[in-house]
């Protein structure tokens, strides 16, 4: 059909039927990962938006797919078809501790870490201080191109609104409007509803009206310094009890200062002197101790919520025929088919079908 259409309506351009794309995502991506609400919603967002170039389709479907393909790298590690239930929950506690302990690593980064800044904008240290490291300079990116190389093509106002017509040398113009009563702004360029954060176009208006922080409305957790929830090795932050939050925050200066340390051989020298002094300290205090690990039944009883009442008593299942042992019963719409194609015997006494000369009612009757 499309090389029809190109030669008979050379003027016409033919498109794939978007519900026969999305019916058939659940086939595609499994059936785990078409359930999942964030992936269908990342998903939604990239091919039934209109407004999106080529570029920006092409970059926002490219970040659909590495996030389908960052949630199959890391769960699929710890599951395979010969594991039991009880593997693949060590394993999976495994996978989400690993994740754990790289998310304390990577927090203890961004706490002994300072960037430097390339604007005299305020909203430049406010971004610094909310979001991560890594996030920070893509956004860092946003505010200097904002500050440098946006420029407003004309502004309109009504009220409280206005809207700014904003491009950035040769690329097309944006129209940005924003509320300062609400302080709400929205951008044709859509990189906020695309990956939850403000465009340079945002960042130039905010500069004109003298904006000095980002709105909260604006800061998606998943980008912020406090995204991790859970602390390492499986310690709440909310409801926990107080020694589960200072054990957290231990862990947390820990590797705040593990991390400041490596810079320098002599300041990792002091840590560990520092820890072996402290340890010795325990030793005298305490003696010697020896971490007990759990039993099978104490990690059978956690992964279940529950205690067994009493004594349980496993027996053998019964044993049934399966795969060619037994028969199995045929319907009645079965049975009309194979006796509708069956030959059927013809009696050699009195040459009628169905029935033999053992059974032929003319057997025993005399001539």
């Amino acid at each position: 059909m499309r090389v029809a259409v190109s030669q008979v309506f050379d003027t016409t351009r033919h498109r794939f039927c978007m519900w026969h794309i999305m019916s058939k995502v659940g086939e595609k991506v499994g059936n785990v990962l078409s359930k999942d609400e964030e992936f269908r919603r990342a998903l939604n967002d990239v091919v039934w938006c209109e407004t999106l170039s080529a570029e920006e389709f092409e970059r926002g479907w490219q970040d659909v797919i590495e996030k389908s393909e960052a949630a199959n790298s890391v769960f699929g590690s710890c599951t395979n078809q010969h594991a039991s239930l009880s593997e693949l929950f060590n394993n999976f506690e495994g996978a989400i501790d690993a994740q754990h302990l790289a998310q304390a690593k990577l927090n203890a980064e961004c706490e002994g870490h300072f960037p430097l800044y390339q604007t005299p904008l305020l909203i430049e240290k406010h971004a610094a201080a909310v979001y991560t490291v890594n996030v920070f300079y893509d956004v860092q990116v946003e505010v200097i191109a904002g500050s440098f190389s946006c420029r407003s093509v004309r502004s309109n106002v009504v009220g409280m609104v206005t809207r700014y017509e904003v491009q950035d040398g040769d690329e097309p113009v944006r129209t940005v409007t924003f509320d300062s009563g609400n302080v709400v702004v929205e951008c044709t360029y859509n990189m906020f509803s695309r990956v939850g954060l403000l465009c340079h176009h945002i960042f130039w208006v905010f500069k004109d009206r003298r904006v000095v922080s980002i709105p909260s409305r604006y800061l998606i957790a998943r980008w912020t310094r406090g995204a991790c929830v859970r602390q390492v090795l499986g310690v709440q932050r909310g409801g926990a009890s107080e020694v589960d939050v200072a054990i957290g925050e231990a862990w947390a200066e820990f590797f705040s200062c593990v991390t400041m340390a490596s810079r320098s051989v002599d300041h990792v020298s002091k840590l560990n002197a520092a820890l072996k002094d402290f340890n010795a300290f325990l030793l005298a205090e305490n003696g010697p101790s020896v971490r007990s690990s759990s039993s099978k039944k104490q990690l059978f009883e956690s992964f279940c919520g529950a205690s067994p009442d009493g004594q349980v008593d496993v027996r053998p299942p019964p044993i049934y025929n399966n795969k060619g042992g037994g028969k199995r019963y045929k319907s009645t719409r079965e049975l009309g088919i194979e006796k509708s194609g069956r030959r059927q015997r013809q009696c050699q006494t009195c040459e009628k079908y169905g029935h033999d000369s053992r059974t032929c009612p003319m057997r025993n009757v005399d001539v």
